[in-house]
């Protein structure tokens, strides 16, 4: 179930920030992940991913860009199963 627009935690919209910035780019490098968040490349997506699945976009951000940042989540999480 989708929820309405809530007031996350800064350090959860600093993520969304950083995911949507680079999804254009296939998202950010693990290094930078890293480096920006202390979180491994697989948590970082796997926290991203349950905040595209339970609540709404942000304003700036179309449920298209939405969905495509889900997707990337999915397949970022997968690359490191590979």
């Amino acid at each position: 179930m989708v929820t309405p627009e809530v007031s996350r935690p800064p350090l959860v919209d600093d993520m969304l920030r950083f995911a949507l910035h680079w999804l254009p780019y296939g998202g950010g490098s693990a290094g930078d992940i890293l480096v920006e968040f202390g979180i491994s490349e697989c948590e970082f997506f796997r926290r991203v991913l349950r905040v595209v699945r339970e609540s709404e976009p942000p304003p700036a951000c179309s449920v298209a860009t939405w969905r495509q940042l889900g997707l990337l989540c999915v397949a970022r999480i997968g690359r490191e199963h590979d």
